[in-house]
């Protein structure tokens, strides 16, 4: 974990906002993305968090 990823999750905690961490491979669209939060419940996003 990255100084910047360890801040925004100190935020996040600090704030009481709850949160899911997903992770799975390089898609490109978020329709890729569906098969892999199919057992999850939450609104789709794209690209909130990028990791180099």
């Amino acid at each position: 974990m990255t100084k910047n990823a360890a801040s925004v999750y100190e935020y996040l905690n600090a704030e009481k906002i709850n949160y899911q961490i997903v992770t799975h491979p390089p898609v490109y669209t978020a329709e890729q993305a569906d098969k892999y939060v199919q057992k999850y419940e939450f609104a789709r996003t794209k690209n909130l968090f990028l990791k180099k």
